[in-house]
């Protein structure tokens, strides 16, 4: 009995230890900022030039921005949870080449920004971006906003915030929560409401996206399960659009014809 109840207090400090274990760490499991840029848009990209602008609190942020063609829309993108606006910015060539707009935001402590990543912080960042937007003369009808793996929760939280409706939304791999990624990983061992500072609940909002809507995910995705964009994208209103490939996983559906989707969508609404 002695033995039994020894194996068994291990046991449970060694899951206590490893449930503080995972709420330190987090942050690192979730965000993965690289502040030291080795990617330069001169020659490939040149008309993304670095804009920078405050949030109401005072903190600096900066975004890559290339005006719009007069009349044109302008896509705001909200990028991935590793490295920096410049990275993403890449993926992003088929846009560029257009008269459309382009606007990249940089996320709090990434790229050179100061602070620490977080729900509330990406809140913030997608809402100054589209102020900032608008200060240059582009309406909310003129843009459409676009997301892509964690940056599809600021694309669905600022679509919900805004009185004037915005031209579209694209979510690129998204997911329904932090939560549910959570749960996916654990595999129900851990509480993860309990342990989550930051929960991204874009299942617990998507409802409130008044305007179009078109939803892409692989199916060999590993890093979110296809079955997230599925299920948020039922959770949506019309109208809406849903793009699925066999073979992409997290990366790649622009390069399997996503791209083309996106441009022919983009183009569908005045």
């Amino acid at each position: 009995m002695k033995r039994v109840l020894k194996l068994l207090t291990a046991f449970v400090c060694f899951y206590v230890c490893l449930g503080i274990l995972l709420f330190l760490i987090q942050d690192n499991i979730v965000y993965h900022p690289q502040h030291i840029k080795t990617i330069t848009l001169d020659k490939t990209m040149p008309k993304l030039k670095t804009v920078t602008y405050y949030l109401p609190s005072g903190v600096r942020l900066h975004a890559l921005y290339k005006p719009p063609r007069k009349g044109m829309k302008t896509v705001l993108y909200f990028h991935g949870n590793s490295q920096y606006a410049e990275y993403h910015a890449v993926r992003l060539k088929f846009l560029y080449d257009t008269n459309y707009g382009l606007l990249i935001p940089e996320y709090i402590g990434y790229g050179g920004i100061k602070g620490e990543p977080s729900q509330k912080s990406m809140e913030e960042v997608a809402l100054t971006a589209v102020k900032y937007l608008n200060s240059t003369g582009t309406p909310n009808n003129k843009i459409v906003v676009y997301g892509h793996s964690i940056g599809t929760y600021p694309a669905v939280y600022v679509a919900t915030q805004s009185e004037k409706e915005f031209n579209g939304v694209i979510l690129e791999a998204p997911f329904l929560s932090v939560e549910q990624v959570g749960r996916d990983m654990v595999k129900g061992l851990y509480p993860v409401s309990v342990l989550l500072k930051n929960k991204y609940p874009s299942d617990a909002i998507i409802q409130n996206i008044k305007t179009r809507l078109l939803v892409a995910h692989g199916k060999k995705d590993k890093v979110i399960p296809y079955y997230h964009g599925w299920e948020l994208y039922k959770l949506a209103n019309q109208p809406k659009v849903f793009f699925s490939s066999d073979t992409a996983h997290h990366l790649n559906l622009l390069s399997l014809g996503f791209d083309t989707t996106v441009l022919e969508w983009i183009k569908e609404k005045k």
